[in-house]
């Protein structure tokens, strides 16, 4: 037990170590660092991502089981199947998923790591985890907004600062007889004869 010990605050000063180096890119940004040792899967967190799950780094089981107990349910299957694969094929791990905080809450975070041989020590995922919440929210409003006028019974068309189509839903292309894919790209003017588009361009000024 006592080696155990020992084993893992050794692995604790050497990850508040790559932390201090980390601070600087990583202030603001909500962002824990961890690490997990691939033989025993004996888990290290610092403070910063003790944090970032709501929780007393004190109070932290120091194991892929403690970390689990925190991955939503539903996404825990795919974040050990991520992490076994970044092992088995010594590639990055790179994965979203969904905590459940100390406080019950939910939140969105991104991990990333990478394996580090470190001799005897064996080799351990060396990562971080970033809160990307907000960013998952606004995805979703967008999401929920394109659905909405896609399908509106109304033209919506949406113009770049050329005024050409970088969006339209399938009601606006229907309303000249075009199919969508035609019009992307193009200017607004495309649409008119001359003769309409000056009357427009008159009643607009």
């Amino acid at each position: 037990v006592a080696t155990d010990i020992t084993e893992m605050t050794e692995q604790r000063r050497q990850l508040e170590e790559t932390t201090q180096r980390l601070n600087v890119a990583l202030e603001g940004t909500n962002t824990g660092v961890w690490e997990m040792d691939t033989d025993t899967e004996a888990v290290v967190w610092t403070d910063s991502m003790a944090s970032l799950v709501g929780i007393d780094l004190c109070s932290f089981g120091g194991s892929f089981e403690a970390f689990a107990s925190y991955v939503h349910p539903e996404d825990l299957p795919a974040v050990r199947e991520a992490v076994d694969h970044a092992i088995e094929t010594e590639t990055r791990f790179h994965h979203e998923y969904r905590i459940t905080r100390g406080d019950d809450t939910h939140r969105w975070v991104e991990a990333r790591a990478d394996l580090v041989d470190r001799g005897d020590a064996g080799r351990q995922l060396v990562g971080i985890a970033t809160d990307i919440t907000d960013r998952k929210e606004r995805d979703a409003e967008i999401e929920v907004q394109a659905a909405a006028m896609e399908a509106a019974m109304d033209g919506i068309a949406i113009l770049d600062t050329d005024e050409a189509f970088i969006y339209m839903n399938q009601a606006h292309a229907e309303m000249f007889g075009f199919e969508r894919e035609a019009l992307l790209d193009r200017s607004w003017e495309d649409l008119y004869e001359p003769t309409e588009l000056k009357r427009l361009y008159r009643d607009v000024h």
